[in-house]
């Protein structure tokens, strides 16, 4: 959907669980650790994206904690499954987007320790607004681009 995430370069996989990979790199893990949608992009990149239900309020620190859980889990996973990874040689890049209604709120003292947890798990949030607003921006380009590609063919068969 966000053309920064890169092109699909294999099929996705939906509910993707690690459990048994998170345990193995933190057993004291008190929960599992379930991917909602994953995929690997044309760049290598390993994309994960957590979608939030609606009307649902997340707060910085769940989510904090379930994009590490996941990165941890994750690597581990690529450790044991080395021909899984995209990228020859070693475990990929992996970011962690999170799907949300609204961006979590918190106090401006906290703004730049939570910056620096998300870039570490490479992860960022978006809301679905945001998405289905840039769909239809990029739709919007199409359609313009389309229309002004038919009239330059139109005067290319003219010729």
């Amino acid at each position: 959907v966000d053309p920064s995430w890169g092109y699909k370069e294999k099929p996705t996989e939906y509910e993707m669980t690690l459990t048994k990979y998170l345990k193995r790199i933190c057993p004291e893990a008190e929960s599992g650790a379930r991917l909602d949608i994953a995929y690997t992009s044309t760049a290598n990149r390993f994309i994960v994206l957590e979608l939030k239900k609606p009307g649902l309020t997340v707060g910085m620190d769940a989510l904090i904690e379930q994009g590490t859980k996941y990165s941890r889990a994750l690597k581990q996973y690529f450790h044991e499954n080395p021909t899984s990874s995209p990228f020859p040689g070693g475990p990929p890049m992996i970011d962690i987007v999170f799907i949300v209604e609204k961006q979590p709120v918190y106090s401006s003292f906290l703004a730049e320790e939570y910056d620096s947890l998300m870039k570490i798990m490479n992860g960022s949030i978006r809301t679905y607004s945001d998405l289905v607003n840039q769909a239809t921006r990029i739709y919007e380009d199409y359609i313009a681009a389309s229309h002004h590609a038919g009239r330059i063919k139109g005067i290319v068969d003219g010729l």
